[in-house]
């Protein structure tokens, strides 16, 4: 039987290969729009494309350093996330 402290660890280590996956999709994404230019779509298409997949980047970036941050003071310190407390003894 896990305790609450491993399910804990658990929802937070899941969080985080979840955004650690999310941002290697998103640099794969942007890295591919990137080498497709020019890609032959006219100017301000080109230019959203660019930005949206640089906008994806930027938010997937930001939640794998929360998720770093959450994990690491789990770990580190023994916070418990605001949005975990009292929630960790519900089943995975």
């Amino acid at each position: 039987m896990e305790t609450e402290h491993e399910r804990i660890e658990k929802i937070l280590r899941d969080d985080f290969n979840a955004a650690l996956k999310q941002q290697k999709t998103a640099s794969e994404a942007f890295v591919e729009i990137v080498n497709d230019i020019p890609s032959g779509l006219p100017h301000p298409d080109g230019v959203q494309r660019i930005k949206n997949v640089s906008d994806a980047l930027t938010a997937a970036h930001d939640e794998m350093i929360e998720a770093t941050i959450r994990l690491r003071d789990f770990e580190n310190r023994g916070i418990i996330p605001g949005d975990l407390k009292g929630q960790a003894w519900k089943k995975i």
